[in-house]
């Protein structure tokens, strides 16, 4: 496997470090000496996460809760509207006759 580490005390990173799943983590850092590498956990283009999360889970928890309840509260009911506009397509598409169904599956374009 491959890990990235960074250091706590002086941000020095280092990049794809082999080692074995069953492998400690490495803990002293090469630039400063002292112990304090912690392993990265990464998630895609930019997505580092490293410290007091230790999966992507956890941090999206995290991130939800340091969110104000404005931004809570925005995003439910962006998520809510999808939704609701999700079951109000189905509906319609449920009430069309078979002509207008192949039409809108064909085309894309909801008939009046």
């Amino acid at each position: 496997m491959l890990y990235d580490y960074q250091c706590t005390t002086c941000n020095h990173v280092m990049e794809d470090v082999q080692q074995s799943i069953k492998d400690d983590a490495l803990t002293k850092c090469p630039e400063c000496n002292e112990e304090s590498l912690e392993r990265v956990i990464t998630g895609g283009l930019y997505g580092h996460v490293y410290q007091e999360p230790t999966t992507i889970g956890q941090q999206c928890d995290k991130n939800w809760k340091n969110k104000g309840h404005y931004e809570r509260s925005n995003a439910m009911q962006k998520q809510d509207d999808k939704a609701r506009e999700q079951r109000e397509s189905r509906r319609m598409i449920n009430r069309m006759n078979k002509e207008h169904q192949h039409h809108y599956i064909m085309t894309g374009q909801k008939r009046g």
